[in-house]
Parts: structure tokens; C-alpha cells; sequence
């Protein structure tokens, strides 16, 4: 289960796609299949959300409000894609690398600010980048 859906990571970035066209790319020079997609990485994103979560006590049968966690499993999913990308070392298209590189790191620092915000639960709300949560 996700909260977002791949259009609406498209919505906020078309950088994604261009990541994992070029993971792909990469794990085909390999021979490792299948390639990956959209989906595989908000799935990744949802995880990583849930962990995140339950260092800080809410637990997936807390969450009340999914739609909340929309943002943020969006820009982890760009972040994760990227990232990806960036990690495929030296190449002869390096300034590429180096976008994904730092578009890895704003959608990573975007999806920080996001999930401090989210309010997944009813009565609860995100107050600051610390990602405390406090009633009311």
C-alpha cells in the first residue's frame, strides 16, 4: 500500500522517470531484470515512511489520515530515484550524475520538511523538522 500514485509524483517532478530510465539503463548493461519502476520506488518510499514512523511510536495501524503522508512519500520517491541514479559512479555523462545527485538531496530535504508536517493521525499534528508530534 502506497498513499500517493505515480501521477501524482509525475505532478511534482518529471526527474524521477529520468532517473530510473538511466537505473535501468544501468542494471540492463548488467543483465539484471526486471527493470525497476515508478511503483517499485513509492512502494520503497512507503516503507522507509513507516520506519520513520515507528521510531516515533505510530505504528501503521495508528495512521487515520494516509492522504497526510501524500507529500512525503512523493518526495522520498523522487529522492530514492534519484539518489539511485547518482550512485552509478563515473560516466561520460557526469553533469547528469551530478543532477541527480542534487536533486536526490532537495527532494530528500523536501520530503524531511514534508514528513514533519504530515498529520497521519486524528489529534495529532507534525510540528517542526525535528518530527515531534504533539496533540491538538
Amino acid at each position: 500500500m502506497t498513499t500517493s500514485t505515480d501521477a501524482q509524483v509525475r505532478l511534482r517532478s518529471t526527474i524521477a522517470d529520468e532517473a530510473i530510465a538511466a537505473v535501468n539503463v544501468a542494471r540492463a548493461r548488467r543483465s539484471i531484470t526486471p527493470a525497476l519502476t515508478l511503483e517499485d520506488y513509492r512502494n520503497e518510499a512507503y516503507r522507509q515512511i513507516l520506519i520513520d514512523l515507528r521510531a516515533k511510536e505510530i505504528y501503521p495501524e495508528d495512521i487515520t489520515r494516509p492522504a497526510d503522508l501524500t507529500d512525503a512519500e512523493a518526495s522520498l520517491t523522487i529522492a530514492l530515484a534519484c539518489e539511485a541514479a547518482s550512485q552509478r559512479g563515473q560516466s561520460q555523462q557526469q553533469t547528469t550524475v551530478d543532477l541527480f545527485a542534487q536533486e536526490g538531496l532537495r527532494w530528500r530535504e523536501m520530503y524531511s520538511r514534508a514528513i514533519a508536517k504530515a498529520s497521519p493521525i486524528d489529534g495529532l499534528k507534525g510540528t517542526s523538522v525535528s518530527f515531534r508530534w504533539d496533540r491538538g
